[in-house]
């Protein structure tokens, strides 16, 4: 992937929130600062923001695995994408550490059960659709939608409590999104 396409990427999932920061942004923070095993939970500590954030991400490494083939490079330009959406305030370790954790859950649970995981910690129709709009803009990181990316996108819509109206609106902001970056 080029990196004009990141970079586009990167800006419209940071401006997913509008004038606000993204739901992305702001739960990056949480995950950032989430203490370790071992820490005492600060004061102020958020978990359900964290949930909320490996949700987001969960959604879109979803649907970059619909095809069944996320090879190595696949990989790297995902997790390249989530660092530098989340401006460093998770650092790359921990997304590979996070992608990799949910390799290995996908292998367990299958698609189905992932797809039910991500939607239980999603409480809010907002959150449901910058889950939707994180899947969509992953998807597109390697050009169009595939079809089998977007079987998924469907089953992750209906999941969230989605309408498939909600789901093409998506998918046009940010094909227009992306065809206006690259102008």
């Amino acid at each position: 992937m080029n990196e004009v396409r990141i970079q586009a990427l990167v800006h419209m999932a940071r401006s997913l929130g509008g004038e606000s920061p993204s739901v992305l942004s702001l739960t990056a923070a949480a995950y950032g600062q989430r203490p370790g095993d071992e820490a005492t939970v600060p004061t102020g500590f958020d978990p359900s923001a964290c949930l909320l954030f490996e949700a987001l991400v969960e959604g879109g490494y979803l649907v970059a695995c619909a095809d069944g083939d996320f090879d190595a490079d696949e990989r790297r330009t995902f997790e390249r994408v989530v660092t530098d959406v989340c401006s460093g305030v998770v650092p790359p370790p921990a997304i590979e550490a996070l992608v990799s954790d949910l390799q290995t859950q996908l292998v367990e649970d299958g698609l189905d059960k992932r797809i039910a995981a991500v939607a239980k910690n999603v409480a809010r129709k907002e959150h449901a659709l910058e889950v939707l709009r994180v899947a969509v803009l992953l998807a597109q990181a390697n050009h169009d939608v595939s079809e089998d990316e977007h079987t998924v996108l469907g089953k992750l819509t209906t999941a969230l409590g989605l309408s498939a109206a909600e789901l093409e609106e998506a998918l046009q902001d940010i094909q227009r999104g992306l065809a206006s970056a690259a102008s």
